[in-house]
């Protein structure tokens, strides 16, 4: 059975809204495509960036731990100036009976006491 001249125009007609719309999906589609495309690319340079700034940040974490030790070096080396700064009478007292003490073993070995 033969198509008519009528039926092929039948067919036009009822195929050209949906073949329309079919071209108005692939525009659609097309720049989703675009849209997802530049988002992949953004996501690639935020994944480089931050392992960029994980590197960094674990080289800082490792200065922190050497700057650490040297702190506790320092604090252990300012003992005795902490302990002066906190008792000065005692460490006055200290100082004073030192010399004393010199002064006493200075004469004595002279023969003066």
């Amino acid at each position: 059975m033969a198509l008519t001249k009528d039926d092929k125009q039948y067919f036009e007609l009822l195929l050209t809204p949906i073949i329309q719309h079919l071209e108005n999906i692939d525009k659609h589609l097309a720049k989703q495509n675009g849209k997802v495309n530049r988002n992949t690319d953004n996501i690639n340079k935020a994944l480089v960036e931050r392992a960029t700034n994980r590197a960094e940040h674990l080289d800082a974490l490792e200065d922190i731990d050497d700057l650490k030790k040297k702190v506790v070096c320092l604090d252990d080396g300012l003992m005795e100036y902490k302990m002066v700064k906190k008792y000065p009478k005692f460490m006055m007292a200290a100082m004073v009976i030192f010399g004393i003490m010199t002064v006493a073993v200075g004469l004595h070995s002279v023969g003066l006491f």
